[in-house]
């Protein structure tokens, strides 16, 4: 289970922040052999890439599959700022990330520990989001706030 929560300094519209969340997996499209977004899917398909937005939104997550056939599953989940305006042009800068995920063996679900990603890490996932949402721009790096 990945229960994370942010305390960011911002006020108002400016403390929107959003996590973005792409997830590699044994029953995803490539099979395992790439990442894909892991949107939220009661809310079924929206127009931006946030799995969690709002002030100051805690991500929550957990192993969730029915059977329990083996499998491996691994995020890589970003906290992001979205910025600018419809008219303007919309765009996402993250501010963090991390990687965690779980096994399931034998039934058995077992976690895989968080650890911290890079902004590297974020670059190699900006393509496939910006083909995703062709509206929003998806800005390389971390953003130093």
């Amino acid at each position: 289970m990945c229960d994370a929560i942010v305390e960011y300094p911002a006020q108002g519209y400016d403390a929107l922040l959003g996590w973005i969340q792409l997830v590699r997996s044994d029953d995803n499209t490539s099979q395992g052999g790439a990442f894909e977004i892991d949107p939220l899917d009661i809310l079924g398909d929206v127009p931006h890439p946030f799995c969690w937005i709002g002030l100051s939104p805690r991500l929550f997550d957990a192993p969730s599959r029915s059977p329990r056939r083996d499998l491996d599953w691994a995020a890589h989940s970003f906290l992001c700022v979205p910025d600018g305006s419809v008219a303007e042009g919309l765009e996402v800068h993250a501010l963090l990330g991390f990687a965690w995920g779980f096994r399931i063996h034998k039934e058995e679900i077992h976690l895989v520990p968080p650890t911290q990603l890079g902004s590297t890490d974020w670059d190699q996932h900006v393509d496939i989001l910006a083909a995703r949402y062709p509206s929003w721009r998806f800005i390389g790096g971390f953003r130093e706030d």
